[in-house]
């Protein structure tokens, strides 16, 4: 199975059972010959799907945490500079915790970048980085 069926998988399936379905996605994904593969992917499908609940933190953010040191960090800051979301800011905040001070200047810079008035987000999501920045300092 391509990670493009299972993503598209998971598109046909946001409903009240969504994280069951995402537990499937995962057991499919580990299958996979590469699974890191399927983190950029699936941090692109929670870019286009905000408000889904993912659980907390959910069989996604398991996964990919699976590769803290091994990657997953660069492809969440890609993520979040297309386009944050709650969840990744949380993801984010979470990678904090256990950083480097050198990379935790780098994540917290990242996140006032995007409280700043030039960026071009919501309202609700710069107020969102703003508190994690502030819970870090």
């Amino acid at each position: 199975m391509k990670i493009c069926d299972i993503i598209e998988r998971l598109e046909k399936n946001i409903d009240d059972d969504f994280v069951n379905h995402c537990h499937k996605a995962i057991e499919d994904i580990e299958e996979m010959i590469e699974p890191f593969s399927a983190v950029e992917p699936l941090l692109v499908f929670m870019e286009k799907n905000p408000d889904i609940e993912y659980g907390m933190p959910g069989p996604l953010v398991h996964f990919v945490e699976k590769f803290y040191g091994n990657g997953y960090e660069a492809k969440l800051v890609e993520s979040i500079k297309r386009k944050p979301t709650k969840h990744t800011l949380w993801m984010l905040s979470r990678v904090i915790n256990g950083s480097s001070e050198f990379a935790k200047k780098e994540y917290l810079s990242l996140l006032t970048d995007i409280f700043s008035e030039t960026v071009l987000v919501d309202e609700e999501i710069k107020s969102e980085a703003k508190e994690f920045w502030s819970s870090h300092q």
